[in-house]
Formats: C-alpha cells, structure tokens, sequence
C-alpha cells in the first residue's frame, strides 16, 4: 500500500512534503535526497518564472537602454536623423565614433545598412546546410517525420502540429511584431511569438508560425485554449496574403490556402470562420 496516495489529496505544498517525509522516515538518505532536490527545484521554478526579466530585461533591456541613449546623443549633434537608426551600427563602429575627436556624419552610412536590411529581410535560409542527402537518406527523413517536407507545396503548407484541430478563417498576417487588428475567429500568423502574446489567443480561431517549438510559450497556451495551431511552416508570412482565407488543419500539420478571389467573396472572414476543436471535421 502507498502510504501517500491513500492518504488523501494535501492541502498545500508543504502538507505534500510532509507526507513525503513521513514515508521516508526510515530512510534518511532518501529523505535527505528528497529535501535538496525539493529546494533546488523550488528555487528553479522561481527562476522560470522570472525568466524575462532576468534573461532579457537585465541584458538585452539594459543593453538597448545604453545604446538609445547614445542614440539620442547623436541624433543631437545632427550625425544621424533618428535617435533608433543607432541601431543599424555595430558595436565597433560604436566605439569608433566614441573615439574619434570629431566624429563624422553617419548618415549615409546608415542609408547604406538600411538598403542593406531590406535586402537580408528578402532572403530565406536553406531548408539544410551541408551536403545534399541521397535518396535513401530522403526516405529515412520523411519516415522519420523530419522537416524536410514542411513549408508551401502548390496551395498547402506543411508544417507540424502544435494543438489539434480545424479552422477556416481569415489571416491576419503579422511581420516585424506590429500590433495586430484582429476579429473574433481570425487566424494569428506570424513568425513566431512571445509570452506577451497569448492575451489574443482568447480571440483569435488558429494560430500558424513561421518557426516555433511544440514546447514553447505559444504552444502550450494554445493547448490550453483548445486552439488548433501549427508551427514551422517555414514560409507562412511570406506565403500567405493578410486577410486571405485558409483552412488550418492542425490535426494533419496542413495550412491550406483559398485564392485571393475566394477570400473577396467574403470581405468579413471574422463572420464567416468556423473551429472544431481538438479534431477535424472529417474525424466527427
């Protein structure tokens, strides 16, 4: 008999530890184990939960708030326009401004990594690096499920499953992490998504990233939502106009596209959206 699972559900953490205890009381070496591995763990889960501000806020925030302000300095001295395009130089080129007894106008050097930016943001990385895989590698890949078949094959996407489910309803597309506009039962896409989002998903019928992990914020709130949603599409934001209708079929790790005419059919998709949650309509 399990002297702790039948001794009712604790109230409280520490009523749970003290049942623990108890069971251990004729094994001190496993009592002592269980107490360092229950305050290493409580402190780690303290961690987590501060993990934000921590991992970001104490060095890339305060990072950012260095260089704003040295943004704004130049911006005063007229070397650039804007305080934010300090943000286009490196750190050596920092230093050397820094250092120069009469720093120059940095401009049109700016005007140069911006057009240089745009370009870069046009580019998409090779789906593998290294040499290529023969046929019978590809074939172990696709028995595998690896990722060599995700992205846009004619009007679907492949991509993998992060909650199951199946919607239809209009995209709302979302680059550089602007504010989205969003309608009840649109779908969410975007190339990837931070703990500050899962405030819409309470709104939003599907959720499709260009990138993303199954154990990711998004993912697991999505979950928790009941809302289909499919991740490492590799090519959604790009793929996908904002405001076209898809069907996302998170159950089968598919995004499928309507051409644009369909989507003007109907100008409200937010009216027009439907979700079966946890699985497709075909499964029913």
């Amino acid at each position: 008999m399990d002297p702790i699972r039948n001794t009712g559900r604790p109230r409280t953490l520490k009523d749970a530890a003290k049942r623990v205890r108890a069971a251990l009381a004729n094994d001190p070496a496993k009592q002592e184990r269980f107490d360092g591995e229950l305050e290493r763990n409580t402190e780690h889960s303290i961690f987590i939960e501060d993990h934000n501000y921590f991992m970001e806020q104490l060095s890339h925030g305060t990072f950012r708030e260095a260089v704003d302000t040295v943004g704004r300095e130049l911006e005063a001295h007229g070397l650039i326009d804007a305080a934010d395009d300090v943000f286009h130089l490196s750190v050596d080129e920092l230093r050397g401004i820094a250092r120069a007894r009469e720093p120059l106008d940095q401009r049109q050097l700016i005007a140069t990594l911006k057009r240089e930016y745009q370009r870069r943001k046009q580019l998409s990385p090779p789906r593998r690096l290294g040499a290529k895989l023969g046929k019978r590698q590809r074939a172990e890949q696709r028995a595998k499920g690896k990722d060599d078949e995700r992205g846009l094959h004619g009007r679907t996407l492949k991509a993998k499953c992060a909650s199951a489910g199946h919607h239809r309803g209009r995209a709302v597309v979302v680059v550089d992490q602007e504010r989205p506009h969003l309608h009840p039962g649109d779908v969410l896409v975007a190339e990837n998504v931070g703990p500050d989002w899962p405030p819409l998903f309470s709104m939003i019928g599907a959720l499709v990233l260009d990138e993303g992990v199954l154990s990711q914020h998004a993912g697991i709130v999505a979950r928790e939502y009941g809302i289909p949603a499919v991740m490492n599409t590799k090519e959604a934001t790009k793929a996908i106009r904002n405001g076209q209708r898809v069907v996302v079929d998170a159950s089968a790790g598919e995004v499928r596209l309507y051409r644009p005419s369909a989507t003007a059919s109907c100008p409200q998709w937010h009216r027009c959206s439907s979700r079966t949650r946890g699985r497709s309509r075909q499964d029913r």
